[in-house]
């Protein structure tokens, strides 16, 4: 095998090929710096992307919560309003000249906010039910003053049987079975208890 005769070749030649090795190294390096920065860019739209993803499960989350506890404050204004019916066996809300009054009138009036925002918070059957429950106390309250201002011994069983089945309806309410899963903060968002799908690490 011959050798290169590099005397044969002159300057003009020897550029030329040189300049076109230069090129070529050149362009290979073109080649692999453009991977390079594509690599670069394809990571950073990655964690850009992740990052977007946080911060709209974040978002979600305070959404979550913020309606959890408007949802809590119906759930607590229930339950002190049928604690205090079945403590004292009569609706509160009433003037009584009572050292309890103050607290008594604002069990009611937090009820009564609390009952009309649960109809944009809780699927209709919740709103529904509770002014059921509102229903019943109105009536147990009738069926109280009547009761006292009856005179025949039949009309007072008549209203004091009434207020007894009224007070038995009201003591075997289920708040667990009222609200349901609505108030279980990692799988119901914040529409009328649409199910939304829990977040993976």
């Amino acid at each position: 095998m011959q050798g290169i005769h590099w005397s044969l070749f002159s300057w003009e030649a020897f550029a030329t090929i040189l300049a076109g090795i230069l090129a070529f190294v050149a362009g290979v390096g073109a080649i692999i710096g453009a991977v390079f920065v594509g690599k670069r860019q394809v990571n950073i739209l990655d964690q850009q992307a992740k990052i977007a993803n946080k911060a709209l499960e974040i978002e979600e989350l305070k959404i979550r919560v913020e309606i959890f506890e408007k949802r809590l404050a119906v759930y607590d204004a229930t339950r002190d309003w049928i604690n205090f019916i079945l403590m004292y066996a009569r609706a509160p809300g009433r003037p009584t000249h009572h050292p309890e009054e103050p607290r008594e009138r604002e069990i009611a009036r937090t009820f009564y906010e609390q009952m009309d925002r649960a109809r944009f918070l809780f699927r209709p059957e919740v709103y529904i039910r509770l002014t059921e429950l509102f229903s019943l106390s109105s009536q147990l309250r009738i069926h109280q003053g009547r009761a006292r201002r009856a005179i025949e011994d039949a009309d007072i069983e008549r209203h004091l049987d009434a207020e007894h089945n009224i007070l038995n309806t009201i003591s075997t309410t289920s708040l667990s079975n009222l609200f349901g899963n609505e108030l279980n903060l990692s799988i119901y968002g914040a529409t009328h208890g649409d199910r939304i799908e829990e977040s993976t690490p």
